[in-house]
């Protein structure tokens, strides 16, 4: 009876609506604190044209050198690179693949081979690490599919094209910011051991 009256006093009921409200807010309180505490994780990609292996300038492009491969020659060959970069300390799992797409870099050119496909940390510089994403190729696009990207991990891919390469990404990601960074080409191959030449 008791019991039952006192839910009729109203301070009884401003006094419970009170102590409700503040464990509501502590709850959002530290889900937004844990969140916050969790950078966004990010993944950058980055092409560099590395190197054009045949150019007027070298007087070598007018038949007196021929470059082949597998038997057919190249008109206009580039060693082109791409840099996948996750540069946050979060991992990017598999099951953030949008309903198990893959990620498709598409150079706008015929891909002849694929030479080389790295992985290493960025950030202590330890070398190849993990293991070797299974990649693709199919006329003008290198093709990822889902796997781990490791926290500040970058994947270097290394490709002979015929012709002067572009980048384009499909990259069907959750919850991860996608950025294409723009690169100047360059005539020769990197010696600063990343590629990376900003525009």
């Amino acid at each position: 009876m008791y019991l039952a009256d006192s839910w009729k006093d109203p301070s009884v009921l401003v006094a419970v609506a009170s102590v409700l409200a503040t464990v509501i807010i502590g709850i959002v309180a530290a889900i937004v604190t844990k969140r916050a505490a969790l950078p966004k994780r990010q993944l950058g990609f980055f092409l560099s044209k590395s190197a054009q292996l045949l150019t007027p300038s070298t007087g070598l492009a007018n038949g007196r050198l021929v470059i082949t491969y597998d038997g057919n020659v190249l008109a206009d060959p580039y060693i082109a690179e791409i840099k996948m970069l996750n540069d946050t300390g979060r991992d990017i799992p598999s099951s953030l693949f949008d309903s198990g797409a893959p990620i498709v870099m598409d150079l706008g050119v015929p891909i002849v081979e694929l030479i080389e496909a790295t992985w290493e940390d960025w950030k202590d510089g330890s070398g190849p690490v993990r293991v070797t994403p299974q990649v693709t190729v199919d006329g003008t696009t290198l093709t990822m599919q889902p796997t781990l990207i490791a926290a500040h991990l970058m994947t270097t891919f290394t490709l002979l094209v015929e012709g002067a390469p572009t980048f384009d990404l499909r990259a069907p990601l959750v919850d991860v910011d996608v950025e294409v960074k723009r690169l100047r080409p360059r005539r020769s191959l990197p010696s600063d051991g990343t590629g990376l030449n900003y525009a």
